[in-house]
């Protein structure tokens, strides 16, 4: 019987290199079939400061991710003879972000962060070795505020949807009148 113990390992050799990384695996019973979903993001580089937003992605990237996981599988007996369906695809929005690289992958976005203290919301403008540093809106009578939070006193951020999300492109200075 495969255990996400066993395919782990294969699935991470098999996106060694190729610009994504595994986020996780499960496996379902459906029949006499397995469900294998495996789950992917882009591999960003280790970099010290990440203060850039990171492109999400394409149907492309999940289908070269899909072609890597399936022939590893295919190469390999951590399936052993069960047949079994894969399911490569990524994470949306609604998970919570709960490792430095899921926060450096949502530089830019609005999110609302939970630790020590009362929830944050604000928008992730760096991220660093031990720190992510946000940009408070202002609020009622309190101004904006950029804040650093420590990634040790983080239990989890939560995208925030933003059907109006603001420019950062446009700072109104190079526009024509």
């Amino acid at each position: 019987m495969a255990s996400t113990d066993r395919l782990t390992p294969v699935v991470v050799q098999a996106l060694h290199g190729s610009g994504f990384v595994l986020e996780g695996i499960s496996l379902t019973p459906a029949g006499r079939r397995t469900v294998v979903r495996v789950t992917v993001d882009r591999d960003l580089v280790d970099r010290d400061v990440v203060d850039t937003p990171s492109e999400p992605l394409s149907l492309d990237d999940v289908a070269e991710a899909t072609h890597l996981v399936s022939a590893a599988l295919d190469d390999s007996d951590a399936m052993g003879e069960a047949p079994y369906t894969l399911e490569v695809s990524s994470y949306g929005v609604s998970r919570p972000l709960v490792e430095r690289r899921h926060y450096a992958r949502n530089v830019g976005r609005l999110v609302t962060f939970r630790g020590e203290g009362e929830p944050v919301t604000g928008r992730i403008r760096s991220v660093d070795r031990a720190a992510v540093t946000i940009e408070v809106p202002a609020h009622g009578k309190t101004p904006a505020r950029t804040d650093t939070l420590d990634l040790a006193t983080i239990r989890e951020g939560v995208v925030q949807i933003e059907f109006n999300r603001p420019d950062e492109e446009s700072t109104g200075e190079d526009e024509e009148h």
